[in-house]
């Protein structure tokens, strides 16, 4: 599939190109920058192909076979959404601003169609569901009293609370999310941003947006709908039922009952996903119904292509090879704790990023064997998220129509025009800002192998310059073959901040604060990801009702900070030695994620006190809360005082624990006990909330 076109006019290019221009070239390239799969080309066909910093640094994969050297040249351009440009006796590869904004306008094009298929498909499923009336409320009544009179003691089996998941479908509030869903607009839906939460409310502040027209109707039906079930609530004198006098905890039979007196009502879309919460809010803030659906942008792959390529069903499986199977058999070993550091040369390849890229060794090393086994060409320019193919595809063997058929999930798109195999991301904007420097990834995965801690000034170093890990989790995924921390447990956004602040802002932050209106531009972006992105909880004080802060309205951070970042508000950095709990089995070797929070231990010791509510011989109900592990270890806490009484805090620890001994809970220190007594009460109050449907998030850390 050629986009824009980007044929090469041997007029226009440089006489040494022109004059190879028919040479055919046989190469094959996996998992490469594109500088490097340039200068092996040009090599191969003895000319000069450069590159420019627009391109350089993408990834490629091709098998070429017998090609001519200007169709490759094509090819490339075209995968690169980019052109040639002559260069003296050189060709360079641009992508220029018109390329640039075509490439934007291509993939939001994607983006709009994707999400218009998914509407429709969505809307064609709402069409056979009964509308809303009083005798569909009835109905409904009847279902609910049905599921209470076969409620059993404890934990409910899945039978009854797939029962119960049809019934809360049927709800008007469920209702109500599933027609703004087939009603949204598919434009707007392809312009939300990525790293923010948007939100749309019937009383919008200057941070959300208004529904329009055609939404609005549907939360007024909503409103309408939502007053003919309280009236078949109350005629059917339904009630949730209760357990140690509470109600049941039941979500799904607590979102049907007693909701009443609706004020303020909140759509919440977060992206990736998108996923979508719909909630009603009372005159006082508080929760009083909910609703939650993930609409996926439907990207398919071709099917007739797939048959065309791929006649014969009973044709063999591919066998993996070499690096691939290296890293398959090391994969797989289990326990993950007892498989020790992996193979000399696996572990060669791990670390030397730069020149084997980690995508050679999933996806592209698939890629290039399909092409060899069917003798076809091929080229690729895969994203980072291929990398997780080795979740789905990888085995000892695989089938080519099967490993195609994962492509849609790592947002690639599958073309087989003109006999070539050619693959590309749906979103190459949003999968080139996300993709993981190469340079920066060989330094972090050299760092993490040496089985060091990392210092927070370290961690800044070598983790800070990478992707996200909900954005972009090759980093991730590939440093979990070494034996090193999980590095998904560190505070990344608060992480990202420290690195960003200047030494002298560091002076002013440890002094009597920095106002949030000396922040740069991207400093701010930072905290506006921190607050509306939904990543770091919003902290009230003195402490207001969970009910409004935990699970109410002034939980969402657009109703609580309405006109944005308060550019008086103060940040401050405090450096403390602090501390750390960690389980008593974690030996001399304790790394993040062992540590062992006031907030995790209450939901175990919530557990085990009430193990009605756990699956027989879940592991926690036998978890050891008598023993521990205590030391030391250094603790940056950067706190954002928004307003007198609101704030948000992040916390960066050294990885360097000292002064590690054993203890028992009893001799836990002071201020943990209390956080935890604290922390406890919150959680059993918001657990009880929960049983009325009114679910919140976990206690902070």
């Amino acid at each position: 599939m050629i986009l824009f076109g980007l044929l090469i006019g041997l007029g226009a290019i440089s006489s040494s190109v022109a004059h190879q221009a028919d040479t055919k070239v046989t190469l094959t390239v996996q998992g490469t920058s594109v500088k490097n799969a340039l200068n092996l080309l040009g090599s191969a066909a003895h000319v000069s192909l450069l590159t420019s910093p627009q391109t350089a640094n993408e990834i490629l994969t091709f098998r070429f076979v017998d090609v001519p050297l200007s169709e490759a040249m094509r090819r490339i351009a075209d995968i690169e959404f980019a052109e040639w440009k002559q260069d003296g006796e050189a060709m360079r590869l641009v992508r220029s601003a018109k390329l640039q904004r075509g490439e934007q306008e291509w993939e939001t094009n994607r983006q709009v169609q994707a999400f218009a298929k998914a509407i429709a498909l969505r809307t064609a499923d709402g069409q056979k569901r009964a509308p809303w009336s009083d005798q569909e409320a009835d109905r409904l009544a009847e279902q609910v009293r049905s599921l209470i009179k076969d409620l059993p003691p404890g934990n409910p089996p899945p039978p009854w609370r797939k029962r119960a998941e049809a019934v809360v479908l049927q709800s008007p509030i469920s209702r109500a999310l599933q027609d703004i869903l087939c009603s949204i607009d598919p434009g707007e839906l392809a312009g939300l941003p990525l790293t923010l939460r948007t939100v749309w409310s019937t009383r919008p502040t200057k941070t959300q947006r208004s529904f329009s027209p055609k939404l609005a109707r549907i939360v007024d039906q909503y409103l309408q709908d939502e007053a003919s079930w309280i009236r078949s609530v109350e005629s059917h004198s339904l009630t949730a039922p209760e357990i140690k006098g509470n109600p049941h905890w039941s979500l799904e039979l607590g979102k049907l009952l007693g909701n009443k007196g609706i004020a303020t009502i909140l759509l919440a879309a977060d992206q990736p996903g998108i996923d979508f919460t719909l909630t009603a809010y009372d005159d006082a803030g508080k929760q009083i119904a909910q609703a939650s659906d993930r609409l996926q942008g439907s990207y398919s792959t071709d099917s007739p292509a797939l048959k065309t390529l791929f006649p014969d069903p009973s044709e063999k499986p591919i066998e993996v090879e070499g690096d691939d199977r290296l890293l398959y058999d090391y994969s797989r070993i289990r326990p993950v704790d007892e498989r020790g550091p992996p193979p000399a040369k696996l572990l060669e390849r791990l670390l030397d990023t730069e020149q084997f890229d980690p995508l050679h060794l999933s996806g592209s090393s698939m890629l290039v064997r399909i092409a060899e086994v069917r003798n076809v060409n091929m080229i690729g320019r895969l994203p980072d998220k291929l990398f997780d193919l080795i979740d789905f595809g990888r085995g000892k063997q695989f089938e080519a129509a099967t490993w195609f058929s994962y492509l849609p999930f790592s947002d690639c798109q599958l073309d087989f025009t003109d006999g070539w195999i050619s693959v590309r991301p749906y979103q190459p904007v949003a999968t080139r800002d996300m993709q993981a420097d190469r340079r920066a990834f060989n330094k972090y995965m050299h760092r993490l192998n040496s089985d060091k801690p990392l210092s927070i000034d370290e961690q800044a170093r070598v983790m800070a310059p990478l992707p996200e890990h909900q954005m972009n989790d090759l980093p991730w995924r590939e440093s979990t073959y070494l034996n090193c921390p999980d590095t998904r447990f560190f505070d990344t956004l608060s992480l990202r901040f420290y690195a960003a602040a200047s030494a002298q802002q560091k002076e002013r932050m440890m002094g009597d604060g920095m106002p949030l209106s000396s922040l740069t531009s991207a400093e701010r972006e930072i905290v506006n990801r921190m607050v509306y992105g939904r990543q770091l909880q919003l902290i009230y004080s003195p402490t207001i009702d969970p009910e409004l802060s935990t699970t109410g309205i002034l939980s969402e951070a657009t109703e609580a900070l309405p006109n944005g970042l308060p550019p008086d508000g103060l940040v401050t950095m405090r450096v403390s030695s602090d501390p750390s709990v960690f389980p008593p089995n974690s030996g001399l070797k304790v790394h993040a994620q062992n540590q062992i929070y006031p907030n995790m231990l209450v939901m175990v010791k919530y557990a085990q006190d009430h193990p009605e509510d756990q699956r027989p011989g879940s592991e926690v109900l036998s978890r050891d809360l008598k023993h521990f592990l205590l030391g030391k270890r250094t603790t940056i806490t950067i706190t954002f005082q928004f307003t007198p009484t609101l704030s948000m805090a992040g916390y960066l620890q050294d990885g360097n624990v000292t002064d590690l001994k054993p203890i028992t809970f009893d001799q836990l220190p002071q201020a943990y006990l209390a956080e935890f007594d604290k922390t406890y009460q919150d959680w059993a109050k918001m657990m009880s909330l929960r049983a009325r449907g009114i679910t919140g998030k976990s206690p902070p850390p």
